[in-house]
């Protein structure tokens, strides 16, 4: 791969799309939230590779991570306010949260998004659920707005095959 390849990173446009493995994916998360800080949110369909990516990013960031990826809408809904007490407790300044419910959180987490902010403490979260409008995979339902986040990014398959993921940064 040509070193070229990082420089349109930081110009991504919403239909511009780069190839990348997971550790180029990881890498390119990484630079965008030391540019840009804040919350990102990440979203993509199984077997995108979201977990791995969100646990090489949280090694990257030295950052807490917590997994939830398997949790049902519901369990997440019913375990909503535990995850939320331990993202709250963490002392970290860059926290992953792999697994989550858009149209499922609370005002409780769109409170604690604030605060985490407010505090300087940014939160990756990993998702199959995107909060960019028009996506098939968005609910219209969001009980989390969009606008928490500095960085929105989508993973997508390159073609119909299925074989190679892009990342989309949507905001």
């Amino acid at each position: 791969m040509e070193n070229n390849m990082h420089t349109p990173v930081f110009t991504l446009t919403t239909e511009k799309m780069l190839q990348l493995s997971v550790e180029e994916h990881t890498s390119v998360l990484a630079r965008l939230w030391r540019k840009r800080k804040g919350h990102v949110y990440v979203q993509g369909e199984t077997g995108t590779d979201k977990t791995t990516v969100a646990r090489c990013v949280a090694t990257q960031l030295k950052a807490d991570f917590f997994s939830y990826e398997l949790l049902s809408p519901e369990a997440f809904k019913a375990e909503q306010a535990d995850i939320i007490a331990r993202l709250a407790a963490s002392r970290k300044k860059v926290l992953i949260l792999d697994g989550f419910f858009p149209q499922h959180a609370s005002h409780a987490f769109s409170t604690l998004l604030r605060e985490l902010r407010e505090q300087g403490v940014s939160l990756f979260i990993f998702s199959q659920e995107s909060l960019v409008p028009g996506s098939p995979q968005r609910h219209d339902d969001l009980n989390v707005s969009p606008d928490a986040f500095t960085t929105i990014a989508e993973f997508r398959y390159a073609s119909r095959e299925r074989h190679a993921v892009t990342l989309h940064q949507a905001k």
